[in-house]
């Protein structure tokens, strides 16, 4: 059978085209935890994603709406207002690890909460200490989506960017919410701001 060299190069470019625009595609399987969607990058794309691993000190600040019948949680056990609204700072170290696109992570955390009238809290129920801090997601670009285990099993998503200097990720910002799936109502977590640096 004769083939036309013409249409077998124009097939060729075409599936390579076909190829390189798989490598953006954000079509690809959702997370388990929460549903977001996870890319579906080829290996040739990997060689443009920022290096993430290694170590990183972060912060985070969140302002959190939660009803009196369980500000015990936090120490508050005869607070007069209820709804308690609460802002909340957390930190600690972080190490990530990166393959191709994908980053996993566990840190250390450290948390406070106060109330808007300078209150603070004797307890906070978030997870303490090393290793207290989970965190999976993946890297499109200088674009970061991650998942971070805040409790037994419970995750809450995070979405933000890379800053990068000289080839080097120095800097990760991203926003987040949380909504624990608990009975009681309310208990919401908002205006979540994330910054990491190393």
């Amino acid at each position: 059978m004769n083939t036309n060299p013409f249409l077998a190069v124009t097939l060729s470019l075409l599936l390579l085209a076909l190829t390189g625009c798989a490598g953006d595609d954000l079509t690809g399987a959702k997370s388990l935890h929460t549903g977001t969607e996870t890319p579906n990058l080829s290996p040739a794309s990997f060689k443009n994603i920022p290096d993430v691993s290694g170590s990183w000190t972060w912060t985070e600040s969140q302002q959190l709406v939660v009803s009196a019948e369980i500000g015990f949680l936090w120490g508050l056990d005869d607070y007069p207002d209820d709804p308690i609204h609460l802002d909340c700072t957390s930190g600690g170290e972080l190490e990530l690890e990166q393959n191709g696109a994908t980053i996993t992570g566990v840190g250390s955390q450290e948390s406070s909460c106060h109330t808007p009238n300078g209150v603070s809290t004797p307890t906070v129920p978030f997870p303490q200490g090393d290793e207290a801090l989970g965190i999976e997601g993946h890297i499109t670009g200088r674009a970061i989506h991650f998942e971070a285990l805040v409790g037994d099993g419970f995750y809450c998503p995070y979405k933000g960017s890379l800053r990068v200097s000289g080839g080097i990720p120095t800097e990760i910002r991203a926003s987040g919410r949380c909504e624990i799936p608990i009975e009681v109502r309310p208990l919401n977590g908002s205006g979540i701001s994330f910054k990491a640096v190393r």
